[in-house]
């Protein structure tokens, strides 16, 4: 190591300076690159004396980091700038050169896709750190390994594949090389020391251990902060006026149910009240997204059962003029189809189960379903009120917003 250092001495460095005249520490980077490929031919000594299947692995290593950036070629532009033009990099992982070109790389693309997307304001930011218990140099490769594995898993799930437009992840491995702890040590960590009653002059008990962990940029839809969507249940009239009424349901908080007039409901947002709305109108139809959850399928299915139980009263209280019912003395029980069409979460979902209703469900059947739905059964035959129903619900897919929220 003493004949690398009085090499590295002698070698003169590049001096390379940036527009605004900094200078950039190639030389500072060159020499340690130089000390590593001395530690590379030492590990490659040490296999190769021990027979070892992991010579060929460090054989040419020591040579590529050494020739690392030692020959540079520059061009001019049209303004006489230089820029690099060709190069040799070693690409090793742990090149404090190539880290440091590649960190540079690296700043700049996100930079440029960060400059884009801030041009579109319908997008947000979220900044994650994703951290791990420390592990031994035995244990790192596992670790980073399973590390990866959960981070592919996790951007696999649908509710967050909903949610993440756009991530940035890197990956830093930080190394404690102090035996004892410090004073500045147990300042910046006291509370985790006090835990574990260590004090000032103990030993580390991370010592020569390794901290693997995930920074993560991640790009979300601004609707994410603010979760204000709402769920239209019906439009209604109203008995006493004739106006026509919008009956919606708050999909947050506890889940409220509202009733506004459609005139309002229509309104555009008031932009002397809310100058930074970003949309025109107070509601605005949204494509479904990461909000779909089991809450809302909870409630969905807490809603239907109590429509479909609540269905023979009600039918006490209707107008008799209009339609009447089949009153059974016990609650129905659901058919099969009937239960899985209300699962069905797309409208092709439930017209291929509405397919598959004929000549397998009767009359009682669908008019459960009709409650469901918040329609009028309309009499006739099986097959006329199915008919009935596959209108209803392509009327809905074309004219009613599932998913709205409130500007604000």
């Amino acid at each position: 190591m003493k004949q690398l250092n009085n090499q590295v001495e002698k070698v003169k460095f590049l001096e390379d300076k940036s527009s605004s005249g900094k200078v950039r520490d190639w030389s500072g980077k060159k020499k340690r690159n130089l000390r590593l490929s001395e530690i590379y031919m030492m590990i490659k000594e040490s296999y190769r004396k021990l027979h070892s299947e992991k010579f060929n692995r460090f054989l040419n290593r020591e040579e590529r980091c050494r020739m690392c950036a030692t020959v540079l070629k520059y061009k001019r532009d049209k303004k006489g700038k230089r820029t690099l033009h060709e190069a040799y990099f070693c690409q090793l992982r742990l090149c404090p050169v190539c880290n440091w070109r590649r960190s540079l790389k690296i700043f700049s693309q996100v930079s440029k896709i960060i400059q884009s997307i801030e041009e579109d304001k319908e997008y947000a930011y979220l900044f994650l750190t994703l951290t791990q218990k420390n592990v031994s140099a035995e244990e790192l490769d596992k670790m980073l390994d399973d590390m990866m594995k959960a981070w592919h898993r996790f951007l696999g799930y649908k509710k967050v594949k909903d949610v993440v437009k756009g991530s940035y992840r890197g990956l830093e491995i930080t190394y404690d090389k102090n035996l004892i702890i410090t004073k500045k040590m147990y300042q910046e960590k006291k509370d985790y020391y006090q835990k574990l009653g260590l004090k000032v002059g103990d030993k580390n008990p991370n010592f020569d251990m390794y901290h693997p962990h995930f920074h993560v940029l991640i790009v979300v839809n601004k609707r994410y902060f603010k979760n204000k969507e709402y769920q239209i249940l019906a439009v209604a009239t109203h008995s006493e006026t004739g106006e026509k009424m919008v009956v919606y349901q708050a999909l947050y908080g506890e889940y409220g149910v509202w009733v506004r007039p459609l005139s309002m409901f229509m309104e555009e947002v008031d932009r002397v009240k809310y100058p930074e709305a970003a949309q025109r109108y107070r509601f605005e139809r949204i494509a479904a997204g990461p909000w779909e959850n089991s809450k809302q399928q909870e409630i969905r299915t807490t809603r239907t059962t109590h429509v479909v139980n609540e269905g023979v009263r009600r039918s006490k209280m209707s107008d008799a003029a209009t339609h009447s019912w089949d009153i059974p003395q016990e609650e129905p029980e659901l058919h099969p189809l009937v239960a899985e069409f209300l699962d069905q979460e797309t409208t092709e979902g439930r017209l291929e189960v509405l397919q598959r209703m004929s000549g397998k469900v009767d009359k009682r059947d669908l008019d459960s379903l009709c409650f469901c739905l918040d329609m009028n059964p309309v009499g006739g035959s099986v097959e006329e009120e199915l008919d009935a129903i596959r209108q209803c619900i392509r009327m809905q897919q074309r004219y009613d917003a599932p998913r709205l929220r409130y500007g604000k």
